[in-house]
């Protein structure tokens, strides 16, 4: 949507809807259908695929040769730190309700641990899928071992096998 307001022109990529029924309010000659919408001067809206370059998305893709390197790395780091949790967020504020449920489970034991924000890279959150073979994350690491995701720990946490677990981290 593009309009001339105090001498300044606006522009909204993708209007909302809540933007067009505003617009139908304040300008009832509004046309509107699925491909194009015009205001009474024909100034046409800019949808998302014909927006400028510099609004387009720009995630990189990572490369094969990139995920194997980060495999390596991540292997490295998981086999140094006793305890390694890849997370969806930070244990602060965690961004999925399982990473939040394996993040209380571990406050509960009081152990430290790294964190991996899996959503902040995401050459990481390829790559450790392919650590363990597992495809979802939450994923809990202990003496460089794969643990599980929320399921699992949480069914090793009602068991009372968890505390054996995070144990052996002390030895």
């Amino acid at each position: 949507y593009q309009r001339r307001v105090h001498g300044i022109e606006w522009t909204a990529l993708l209007p909302t809807y809540c933007a067009v029924t505003m617009i139908r309010r304040l300008v009832p000659s509004l046309v509107y259908n699925c491909k194009k919408a015009y205001t009474p001067r024909s100034m046409p809206i800019r949808f998302h695929s014909e927006s400028h370059p510099d609004f387009s998305a720009k995630i990189k893709t990572p490369t094969k040769d990139d995920i194997e390197k980060t495999v390596i790395e991540l292997k490295d780091d998981i086999s140094k730190t006793p305890i390694v949790l890849f997370m969806k967020g930070e244990p602060k504020a965690p961004q999925c309700g399982f990473s939040g449920r394996v993040v209380k489970i571990l406050a509960d034991y009081n152990v430290k641990y790294v964190a991996y924000n899996v959503l902040a890279d995401p050459l990481v959150r390829e790559a450790v899928k392919r650590v363990a073979e597992w495809p979802t994350i939450p994923q809990l690491y202990v003496k460089g071992e794969f643990i599980g995701g929320c399921d699992i720990v949480t069914e090793l946490h009602q068991k009372g096998e968890l505390k054996e677990i995070f144990e052996r981290t002390k030895n």
